[in-house]
């Protein structure tokens, strides 16, 4: 089951937290939470509606949690998977990461080219928490300059290297619109 979380401001006065639930191209509230204050969300508060909607779901239910670059922070992850669920969240580029080959560097610094895509396996994210392994889909579309960095549990294999793509778009398509 797709569940993406977003925060949206309503008529400039209500400053929303939702999740919702993916299906056929719509996203379909299962809970929000109206915050006190304009701005993004904090940490406690995105993770209230996590434990909320694990409350709800049915017990070994299947998830992926889908989040912009609000969400794509390591403390998110790592709330994800206490949940035991699966996760792909756009993150920033200025994060740094650690591939394989132990150089640290921004994702910004390792963006595709327009038109292209590539995954990262095995990665160590951010310098000051050191957390991983965590796996990246970097894509950038044809004619854009805007490069998209997905970190993701997820782990594309040798015989389905495009296993995560379909998220990947869901993603896109989710906070695109």
């Amino acid at each position: 089951m797709r569940i993406q979380i977003d925060r949206t401001e309503v008529n400039e006065q209500l400053n929303v937290l939702m999740v919702s639930v993916y299906y056929h191209k719509r996203a379909i509230p299962l809970l929000w939470q109206v915050l006190s204050h304009k701005g993004t969300s904090t940490f406690k508060e995105r993770n209230a509606v996590l434990t909320h909607l694990d409350e709800l779901l049915p017990a070994g239910c299947s998830v992926v949690i889908l989040g912009d670059r609000e969400f794509g922070q390591v403390d998110m992850m790592r709330s994800i998977r206490l949940h035991n669920w699966d996760y792909c969240l756009r993150v920033k580029g200025t994060h740094f990461v650690c591939p394989s080959r132990g150089v640290w560097a921004t994702l910004k610094q390792l963006a595709p080219v327009a038109g292209t895509q590539y995954f990262l396996t095995d990665v160590v994210l951010t310098k000051a928490q050191c957390y991983g392994p965590v796996h990246f889909a970097l894509a950038c579309q044809k004619d854009s300059a805007d490069p998209w960095f997905i970190a993701t549990n997820l782990v594309p294999t040798l015989t389905a290297p495009c296993a995560i793509m379909p998220v990947v778009l869901a993603v896109k398509k989710c906070f695109l619109t």
